[in-house]
Order: C-alpha cells, then structure tokens, then sequence
C-alpha cells in the first residue's frame, strides 16, 4: 500500500471552494490512501471554518499567507511522513499524484 497522506489546504474565505476540494479527496480517503485533513485558515471571515469542521478536518488558525499558513498545517498533520498541499480551490483525481511533497 502506498503511504498515507496528511492533505494540508491553506484557506482564506474558501467556503464556495472548499466542499468541492474535499469531495475530490473521498476517493483517496476512502482506499486508506488520505488519512489526515488539515485546514490551514488565515482568518476567514465566512463559513469556512464551518464547513472544515463538518468535514471532520484538523483546524488551525492564524494570519494570512501561504507560507505561514503550510507550516502551521505541517505542524498539525498526524499522518506523516509524506505531505500533500493543495490550495482550497484544487480538484484532481487521484488525489495523491498530483501532490507537492515538503518532507523528507
């Protein structure tokens, strides 16, 4: 089996986005590939934090931009050690090829 991945998705006002994004990981979550969802927010101000929370993601909050935002995700991840970051409005199938990798 391949290794599971922890999916971190940098967000900022993501609502309209996000439930697609997370419909495109099912596939991966459900073969044991995804194991980990983490939401990376940078302060939202719509109901992307709800939405993340229904989904049953990892949260974590804190100013905008990507890079703080990647490395607030990493650090939240359980999954380890192979990492996938997709932005909140990315949709592929499978969804582990199309990955960035950002650990060794």
């Amino acid at each position: 089996m391949p290794a599971r991945l922890s999916i971190v998705i940098p967000t900022l006002n993501a609502a309209d986005t996000l439930p697609a994004t997370a419909d495109s990981l099912l596939e991966g979550a459900g073969s044991g590939l995804v194991r980990d969802l983490v939401i990376s927010d940078g302060g939202s101000t719509d109901v992307t934090i709800p939405i993340a929370t229904e989904l049953g993601a990892t949260i974590v909050t804190g100013a905008k931009g990507r890079g703080g935002q990647i490395a607030r995700g990493v650090a939240a991840e359980r999954a380890g050690p192979s990492l996938c970051g997709r932005c909140a409005g990315c949709r592929s199938k499978p969804a582990s090829r199309r990955c960035a990798r950002w650990r060794a």
